[in-house]
């Protein structure tokens, strides 16, 4: 078996549910690069549960900014359970166990998630830009019922148009061995599909990178201004009210700094799986298995990177998953002490059950020798004797 026999599966033969293709890994690269998936997958799940628990429990974020994290770290979650968890196992035994069927829903799914988690930190970054630039009348331009709205549009638009691209690409569609998924790549390949590869990222990649950029920007502006209005020098620092336009002013710089941040990890995530996906597109070139591989598994390992920027970047997160690690250690501990307490009981009472079947064996003068041996007196062994042989008549 060559490293690379061919750059794409040269046959492929359905046999019931499973979906057999020619291998262009060898062994030893297949176990290899299948176990990254399976890193990348556990991150994606592991760090977006714990998003969804510690969000809801930061007290100094904006109620409506946590609900564009929430959907962004559910659309997140949804790539490790349905992309990155279905493309584990065919990535070590070598073929697609689950059918055409499930290949098909997986496709629209990973269109679908990424879509909503790339326009999600779009949204987020203009919520974060209202509430810099209009603070007073931000909860009179934001608010709950349209917060919802916004989020309900946005899921049902990129999932209708991801199970649109798939339906008018499906011929084309099918088991990616190089990426271990059903990879829409094969479609964006197609020359015919390219105006639908164009208007898909028009929809998402493009608007979300170049609105990240105009948005970072106009904030650095507000808080430029804000510095320029409100300096620090200016007011007395005696006085509590007084001091609060410079606690506002640190307060944007620090959002500013995490958006930056955001947008930096979003760009270089998926500028290289899109101008791939561009130039298959567009031209003959064939893609090297490798780069399809890492380009593709780059994008989504992002799912992830947003647990890291938060914890690096806002104390208050820090602090609940820290107090989340402690209550977890101590569950673990107090399960741990339970299953050390039972273990004498039960030798306890298989000691006693022997003891009780040791006596019924006995004769009566070998009872009342053991109820004195227990007891120190033949009253107490003659009681104990005729309590059992009542209990013995009972049962």
């Amino acid at each position: 078996m060559t490293e690379e026999a061919s750059e794409k599966p040269s046959s492929s033969v359905t046999n019931g549910n499973t979906l057999a293709v020619d291998l262009i890994w060898s062994d030893h690269t297949q176990i290899v690069l299948s176990t990254i998936i399976l890193i990348i997958t556990t991150l994606i799940i592991i760090c977006n549960i714990i998003n969804i628990y510690v969000i809801p429990k930061l007290e100094q974020l904006p109620e409506y900014s946590k609900y564009f994290m929430l959907s962004i770290a559910v659309a997140d979650l949804g790539i490790g359970l349905f992309i990155g968890s279905l493309s584990t196992v065919p990535g070590f035994i070598g073929e697609w166990p689950y059918g055409k069927t499930i290949g098909e829903i997986q496709a629209v799914l990973s269109i679908s998630f990424t879509a909503v988690s790339t326009n999600g930190i779009l949204l987020l970054h203009i919520e974060r830009y209202i509430a810099i630039q209009y603070p007073l009348r931000y909860y009179s331009i934001l608010t709950k019922k349209k917060c919802f709205m916004i989020l309900a549009i946005k899921w049902a638009a990129c999932t209708g148009y991801a199970a649109l691209f798939v339906s008018q690409g499906i011929h084309h569609l099918s088991y990616s061995p190089a990426t271990f998924t059903y990879d829409p790549m094969y479609i964006f390949q197609r020359k015919e599909m390219l105006p639908y590869v164009i208007i898909l990222f028009s929809l998402t990649i493009v608007p979300t990178s170049f609105g990240i950029l105009f948005v970072n920007c106009k904030i650095s502006m507000v808080i430029r201004q804000h510095k320029r209005t409100i300096h620090p020098s200016t007011w007395d620092s005696t006085s509590q009210s007084e001091s609060l336009p410079s606690q506002y002013t640190g307060q944007n710089h620090r959002a500013l700094k995490t958006f930056l941040v955001i947008a930096i990890g979003f760009h270089v995530a998926w500028v290289p799986l899109s101008l791939t996906c561009l130039v298959s597109g567009s031209t003959n070139i064939d893609i090297n298995n490798y780069f399809q591989f890492f380009v593709l598994w780059l994008a989504m390992s992002n799912s992830f990177w947003n647990f890291i920027i938060y914890f690096s970047t806002n104390q208050h997160f820090r602090q609940i998953v820290g107090q989340l690690c402690l209550k977890c250690v101590q569950i673990c501990a107090i399960r741990r002490c339970r299953q050390g307490t039972e273990q004498p009981d039960m030798s306890r009472d298989r000691h006693e059950t022997s003891h009780v079947q040791n006596s019924v064996n006995m004769t009566p003068t070998q009872k009342v020798n053991d109820g004195i041996a227990q007891h120190g007196s033949i009253d107490m062994g003659l009681e104990d004797v005729s309590e059992r042989v009542v209990n013995s008549s009972l049962f």
